[in-house]
């Protein structure tokens, strides 16, 4: 199940029909639809899946994404099935939950009663809503849903992601919209929706002693196990093979057990990005096929674009097209990829501030700075064309201090915690990386379903309780020589599981194995070779023509909210466009505008 839609409001427009969805489609999804006199629950899934609902006599369950047992509890490979976990339940009670992992949403409906709760996993890439409103409830895993119900934009939150990239809180941009949080249980019980967690962040560091040695044999283990665990998913599996280390970790896993698979990659014609994995799959025979971002996705670019604002529920850049186009193609054949997915950001320190935690973020949250917002507005051409008397009334930035206060004393908390070093890694798992790299899992749900094996509960408890913690000491210190070890976990598993991969250049210009014997010395060479010939080489993104084949061809289609920005000046903007102009900052807000100024049109077919 990817999209989940509930309320006890059966008279509501709330409750989309699953096949009049925008995204529906015939060929690839079905849906399921449950009613009673107390109740409605819509649910689409992948066509052919059989294991996401199930019906007894006294309960119904939806599962939204896959749950696998902790290793503490069974070694079993596959995923729990739907009537599995409701008979887990039924034995255990709530405290089912301490038993499961994977990236899910679990709602467990009683007919016999009319109550029913709402989990979500404790890492929380998963993606739910929900709305009280005096008698009735609205959740929904489409953020679009609740447009038909009071419909009034949250100007804080939009603020915030114009700021931050994302929202700080787990207010959304529409008011009194709440998204459920990692850990989360929604409960309706006695007429009454309730929200409840069991699980936080801070029980992934929860070492009692010292710490434990870091052993390489069981994190390798640990990683296999959680490979084979989302390659089991499905006969039909592609792995994202780019030119970096963390999905060719993965293939090597895949490789070794001689699990049957496709790779993938998207970037433009010629660039290292495609170019890489193409040489890796002629030496290896490897099957390989590239998606490139041509004069195809061009033609299409505008369709994916908007595609990305609406299924991201306004979050996501549009410029992120090449997600929704390349998730397209891959659907032909596979419904389910493994990825890379927040490799590099919880196996090594993070060196450079990007999309999952910006410079205001790290100056206001990290070292708190202060933030001057009218001046941050002013001086920032990104959002030149923003609405001052809507984003600057006293209620807006006090509601904004509230949310950066509260998030800046949770920091405060985890910098005097044990292992003080870790407060960013607590902080970016329970908000950068949901609201980023959760929203990309989001923005792609209609075609495929992302499977990280990295982001894996038991292997992120694992390491987050062996020495390998001291390394993150050196986050945010951004020197190529301590860069240079970042990959060392990533060369372990290609060398341990299927060394022929790690003697093929990535796309740093030297082989993974390097990292792990004397020709570690060489490594600084290849990286500056690599760098010198990049300067001929194509760019694998070219967001600066693509913007302005959006701005070309979307002109004045939309009709952009006149609280939020200046309509008449923005479509001059677009009208005048041209590459040397080019800003994310602009697209970002751009992106928000489209999504808060459309409603039905969309949405529905």
């Amino acid at each position: 199940m990817f999209e989940i839609n509930l309320s006890n409001d059966q008279s509501s427009d709330f409750l989309v029909k699953p096949t009049s969805r925008k995204f529906y489609n015939p060929d690839l999804h079905e849906d399921i639809t449950y009613t009673d006199k107390n109740i409605t629950i819509n649910g689409i899934r992948y066509k052919g899946e059989k294991h996401d609902f199930f019906e007894s006599e006294q309960y119904v369950i939806f599962v939204s994404g896959k749950t696998y047992y902790q290793l503490a509890v069974s070694k079993q490979i596959r995923s729990i099935n739907a009537d599995e976990i409701l008979d887990l339940y039924l034995k255990e009670g709530r405290g089912f939950s301490d038993k499961l992992k994977g990236n899910f949403i679990i709602l467990v409906y009683s007919k016999s009663n009319a109550t029913f709760f709402i989990l979500k996993d404790q890492l929380g890439l998963k993606y739910i809503y929900y709305k009280k409103n005096r008698e009735y409830f609205y959740i929904s895993t489409n953020l679009n849903d609740f447009k038909e119900v009071d419909f009034q934009i949250n100007y804080c939150t939009v603020l915030e992601k114009i700021i931050f990239n994302y929202p700080i809180s787990n207010c959304t941009f529409i008011k009194d919209v709440y998204m459920l949080e990692q850990g989360g249980i929604l409960n309706y019980t006695n007429s009454a929706l309730n929200v409840n967690s069991y699980f936080e962040v801070t029980e992934l560091f929860s070492v009692t002693g010292n710490l434990e040695k870091f052993d390489e044999a069981k994190f390798l283990n640990l990683f296999e196990h959680s490979v084979l665990q989302r390659a089991g998913v499905s006969e039909h599996i592609s792995a994202s093979l780019t030119g970096g280390f963390d999905g060719r970790a993965n293939v090597a896993v895949l490789l070794k057990n001689k699990i049957k698979f496709k790779t993938y990659s998207f970037g433009k014609s010629g660039g290292e990005n495609t170019t890489v994995p193409l040489n890796v799959s002629k030496k290896l025979n490897v099957n390989y096929t590239p998606i490139n971002l041509d004069a195809e996705f061009e033609g299409d670019y505008t369709e994916s674009a908007r595609a990305v604002v609406n299924l991201s529920d306004g979050i996501s850049i549009f410029e992120r097209a090449n997600y929704v186009y390349a998730a397209k193609k891959i659907a032909q054949s596979s419904r389910y990829i493994i990825t890379g997915l927040i490799g590099g950001e919880v196996f090594a320190p993070v060196h450079q501030k990007t999309d999952y935690i910006n410079e205001n973020y790290y100056n206001v949250m990290y070292d708190q700075k202060a933030l001057d917002i009218p001046k941050f507005i002013s001086e920032n051409p990104g959002v030149k064309f923003m609405n001052p008397e809507i984003f600057l009334t006293p209620e807006i930035v006090n509601e904004l201090a509230e949310h950066i206060e509260k998030r800046r004393s949770l920091i405060q908390k985890y910098k005097h915690e044990k292992f003080a070093w870790m407060y960013y890694m607590k902080d970016l798992i329970t908000v950068g990386f949901p609201h980023f790299y959760g929203n990309q899992m989001h923005l792609e749900r209609y075609y495929t379903e992302n499977l990280s094996p990295f982001y894996d509960l038991d292997l992120l408890k694992y390491i987050f309780s062996t020495t390998h913690l001291n390394v993150y000491k050196n986050a945010f210190k951004n020197s190529v020589l301590l860069r240079r070890g970042n990959r060392k976990l990533q060369s372990l598993i290609i060398k341990k599981f299927y060394p022929a991969i790690g003697e093929i250049n990535v796309d740093r210009g030297y082989p993974p194995n390097y990292n792990l014997d004397h020709r570690k010395a060489l490594i600084p060479y290849y990286f500056y070779k690599r760098r010198k010939n990049n300067k001929k080489a194509p760019p694998d993104f070219d967001s600066r023509s693509w913007s302005a084949i959006f701005f070309k061809e979307i002109g004045n289609a939309i009709e952009l909210d006149e609280k939020i920005c200046r309509p008449k000046d923005i479509e001059e903007h677009l009208i005048k466009y041209n590459k040397s102009e080019y800003n994310q900052a602009f697209n970002s807000f751009f992106s928000i505008l489209i999504w808060c100024s459309e409603q039905k049109v969309l949405q529905r077919k």
